[in-house]
């Protein structure tokens, strides 16, 4: 150890008395010592109950303060140390340590409109705990197919696509104030997506509050599936703002809290979806057939054409409680925007430790929201003299009044033990979700599962 401090009942004790007996008066006594261990502070700060005559021998074995520094194999390993040479066989050389994850998983989804999606995907991050750094990046593969309500209506069977979707992620905190950025690209054969994002964190009051600002941007471009983006494309942007800060709030507990806003600019529509127009009179049931809105539709049926600006402003909130081994996590969200929807979404999950290497938690999640103001689910429209049809227009049935409700969990297990050099895991997750249209055309409930299955390495 270098730079060894001790204290009793908070005041100094010289390095000569720490093998003499010290008198003391019986009851509770402190005892703190703290050094410095390959660039790492260790401590020890433990109480004693005194009895009357009591001689009580006080060994001490710093442990690190807090896992800042070090690994979770790290941290499990001076958990179980017995002693001050078993603590330091378990801290990293004098070398700054690099710690390496890599991940391939496999995703699906489908549901009760005949959908379908397979997202294979491979993730990596390389990290110095000591230096503050870190780089990621991901690769992700979306093969959609689709006979839903809204390609059938187009007088289309079915369509298929696949979306191809990287990203980059990066930060560096070396002390007190740091920053981290990333960037992404996604493009199938009607869309592309790009975004870039770069934040700065700094801590405060001994870290327990970080607070956090970031700025980022989107610009996607809208095409036709089979007609080059050079031929024909719209293009729109997003302006986005983020602020929010972590407070600890005990030893076992954290609050995060945040608010964001969203400044969207351009013609979003989807170049696909027709909108049907009826009759001021005409009868359209909610989740009305197909079959039935042809039968009852006027001859124009328009392209879909949403407001060419949109804001977004979310107020988002996350508790989170390490309850014995467990840990309770609650987060909750609250959405308007300029088409006057509200939505509030709840999140809940409670991950359970199983043992020394299988965890698991159960999931629960809540979304309601209005509709926006233009949406209708019948649009009329004029066809004599001359056509008029509404300005604004959707089949959207995301942008209708709804809920939806996803229950289900995940199980992870360690395959090696914390110890070991190189680190296994695996990940499984499901989920199942139902949805409630009030006001849509096509579909009254919609039905899904989707779930997961990945495997992770560590290295250091």
């Amino acid at each position: 150890m270098t730079d060894l401090k001790t204290s009793f009942d908070g005041k100094p004790l010289a390095a000569e008395n720490w093998n003499k007996q010290i008198s003391v008066n019986p009851g509770t006594h402190q005892v703190r010592a703290e050094g410095m261990a390959n660039g790492i502070k260790l401590v020890f700060d433990e109480p004693y109950d005194i009895k009357e005559a009591e001689l009580v021998p006080v060994q001490i074995t710093l442990k690190p303060e807090s896992p800042k520094f070090l690994t979770e194999g790290q941290l499990q390993c001076m958990r179980t140390a017995k002693t001050q040479d078993d603590v330091a066989k378990c801290l990293p050389s004098g070398a700054k340590p690099l710690v390496v994850r890599v991940g391939l998983d496999m995703s699906t989804y489908a549901d009760t409109t005949a959908t379908r999606v397979y997202s294979p995907g491979v993730h990596g991050n390389v990290n110095s705990p000591t230096s503050g750094w870190n780089v990621g990046a991901s690769y992700l593969i979306d093969v959609v197919t689709s006979a839903s309500p809204d390609v059938v209506s187009t007088a289309s069977r079915r369509f298929s696509d696949t979306r191809h979707a990287v990203s980059l992620n990066g930060g560096y905190k070396p002390a007190r104030f740091g920053f981290d950025a990333a960037a992404s690209y996604s493009v199938e054969s009607d869309y592309i997506s790009r975004s870039a994002r770069v934040g700065f964190l700094g801590d405060f009051y001994d870290k327990r509050v970080t607070p956090r600002i970031a700025f980022g941007r989107v610009q996607d471009t809208n095409g036709r599936s089979g007609v080059g983006f050079d031929d024909y494309s719209r293009t729109f942007y997003t302006n986005e703002i983020d602020a929010g800060a972590t407070f600890v709030l005990t030893s076992t507990s954290i609050f995060v809290a945040g608010i964001s806003a969203q400044f969207e600019r351009g013609d979003q529509s989807k170049l696909y979806r027709l909108v049907p127009m009826f009759d001021a009179d005409a009868s359209v049931p909610i989740g009305a057939s197909i079959s039935s809105v042809n039968a009852n539709r006027l001859a124009v049926r328009p392209y879909e054409q949403l407001p060419l600006e949109r804001d977004r402003y979310a107020l988002a909130a996350r508790y989170a409680k390490r309850l014995g081994t467990s840990t309770f996590r609650l987060e909750e969200r609250f959405y308007r925007d300029t088409w006057t929807i509200l939505a509030s979404t709840t999140d809940l999950r409670y991950i359970m430790s199983l043992g020394s290497r299988l965890s698991a938690w159960p999931h629960l999640h809540l979304h309601a929201q209005t509709a926006a103001n233009f949406y209708q689910r019948a649009y009329t429209a004029e066809i004599a003299p001359v056509v008029q049809v509404p300005e604004f227009r959707t089949t959207d049935r995301e942008l209708s009044p709804f809920v939806s409700l996803t229950a289900g969990g995940g199980a992870r297990y360690e395959l090696s033990p914390p110890t070991a050099t190189v680190r296994f895991a695996l990940t499984a997750i499901a989920d199942a979700m139902g949805s409630k249209y009030f006001n849509s055309l096509y579909i009254r409930n919609r039905l899904a599962a989707y779930g997961t299955l990945g495997i992770e390495a560590e290295f250091e």
